[in-house]
């Protein structure tokens, strides 16, 4: 996971090397254009209403450790005063039924709410982890200076039961963003010198009776962000335990710059991907490669003996199979390479198109992005040459998203003539490109709500306040 202190890394197709993905025209081998012959019969979307209150408040729908479950953060819409807290729900996939609903209280948010006017501006942030079984959400409301208070809960995912309720310790400062791993939560509040932050972390478990600062550090320089490797949290003054905030051996040059040349300037971060770790020297340009190289943490050396790092685009690294795969510059556009994961040769280049990640096991590439293109390309790649497979032009309208989930290519598009519906269409990339089905669905929460895939099971939340689910929607490699 890339920490910055206020995203995450989501596999949908955005922003690439400074660069908006949307269409180019390709030529070459014949191209399917998205038509009216599906060959798949698409899932029945099923509503789960009742979930919010109204437009913009199902913030959004994550999963948990479990296969059957969802859970959707809430709150009231936009001038709440009688109901402003945040509520978190817990969805049953098989019966679409809430089977419980979590009201988040404590002393300081009521009080806060309790002081408020009416004409107060009010803003609230919210932020929770998934994949386990115990959720950890921390938010926060901000009405004007010294009406304001973050906290922080931990609740089991399969009853809504809340473990553990805190306020954190009195700030000024609003949240950018906040971690939680091995009973230890990390916040991101903005530093003295703003834009900077700092970290802010705290001893935080269900046994926790106070909840003091653990260890306070530097936050990243804007826009720069470094993967959380194991147990090692990146700060703006070296990776550090996160157990107990000391230095590690690992990654102290993290954030750092470098100076190549007169033209040349780096800032050093690492990427995870899977169990690998890689060192990047991103440059300090926008739109110019980064430079890559497999990186042993232990030694604090490249595993890489032999040649210079790799220049490549470092928004998008996949491994798999003993291969890495990676965009590079190839005149004009960018294209994709491929490069032992052992020793670091470059097995093919020159694929067209960014790589936008795995479906199947299979390559994935998209355009270069150019404005005005009605179109998207999206390429399966031979993994041993990397030839072209198969590839599809799908639409590419403003606010248009692509995701991989299993072996599957979904893309959602908001439908112009139909205000409050997108379209959804789904691709088996595993092989040849096959159309399998399209189908209408409600339009997104307008914070942007992403799908999520769970099993085989596609969610998100509404611009209505409910969820859609389809059940059976994602293909297994």
């Amino acid at each position: 996971m890339r920490w910055s202190g206020m995203t995450v890394r989501r596999r949908v197709v955005a922003i690439l090397c400074g660069v908006l993905v949307v269409a180019v025209v390709a030529g070459g081998l014949a191209v399917h254009l998205q038509g009216p012959r599906p060959v798949g019969k698409a899932p029945a979307p099923i509503e789960v209403t009742g979930v919010g209150s109204g437009a913009g408040s199902v913030l959004t729908v994550v999963a948990t450790g479990r296969k059957d479950m969802a859970v959707a953060v809430v709150r009231s819409t936009e001038g709440c005063l009688d109901d402003c807290y945040f509520h978190v729900k817990g969805v049953d996939l098989a019966t679409s039924a809430v089977v419980w609903d979590t009201v988040l209280e404590t002393p300081g948010l009521t009080q806060v709410l309790s002081l408020m006017d009416p004409k107060d501006p009010l803003s609230t942030s919210y932020w929770i982890s998934d994949g386990s079984n115990t959720l950890c959400v921390v938010v926060g409301f901000f009405a004007r200076p010294l009406l304001r208070d973050i906290a922080a809960f931990l609740i089991d995912a399969a009853t809504g039961e809340v473990r553990q309720a805190v306020d954190l310790p009195a700030t000024d400062a609003m949240l950018y963003g906040a971690y939680y791993a091995q009973g230890v939560l990390v916040t991101s509040i903005p530093g003295l010198d703003q834009p900077a932050s700092e970290y802010v972390a705290f001893s935080f478990s269900p046994e926790s009776d106070q909840v003091a600062p653990l260890w306070r550090a530097p936050g990243p320089p804007p826009y720069r962000s470094s993967d959380i490797v194991g147990g090692w949290f990146p700060t703006g003054s070296g990776y550090v335990d996160i157990a107990t905030g000391q230095p590690v051996s690992f990654g102290a040059d993290v954030f750092t710059e470098q100076v190549l040349s007169s033209t040349e300037s780096y800032t050093v971060m690492y990427i995870k991907s899977g169990v690998d770790v890689f060192r990047c020297q991103e440059s300090n340009e926008t739109g110019m490669p980064s430079l890559l190289t497999l990186w042993d943490t232990a030694t604090e050396q490249a595993e890489w003996a032999q040649g210079a790092p790799i220049r490549a685009c470092s928004d998008q690294v996949e491994v798999a199979d003993g291969v890495v795969y990676l965009t590079q510059p190839n005149d004009p556009d960018w294209s994709t390479a491929a490069y032992s994961l052992a020793d670091g040769r470059q097995l093919w280049a020159s694929a067209p198109g960014l790589i936008m990640g795995l479906a199947g096991g299979v390559p994935v590439t998209t355009d270069f992005g150019y404005a005005n293109q009605p179109f998207r390309t999206l390429r399966t790649l031979d993994r041993a040459t990397g030839d072209v497979l198969d590839e599809v032009k799908v639409p590419d309208d403003a606010g248009t998203a692509v995701y991989l989930f299993g072996s599957g290519a979904f893309v959602c598009t908001p439908e112009a003539r139909a205000h409050g519906s997108a379209s959804l269409s789904a691709y088996d990339m595993s092989d040849r490109i096959q159309y399998l089905w399209k189908l209408k669905v409600p339009a997104a929460s307008p914070r942007g709500s992403q799908w999520s895939s769970i099993g085989t099971t596609l969610v998100r939340a509404t611009d209505t306040g409910s969820i859609t689910i389809l059940r059976d929607a994602v293909i297994e490699p």
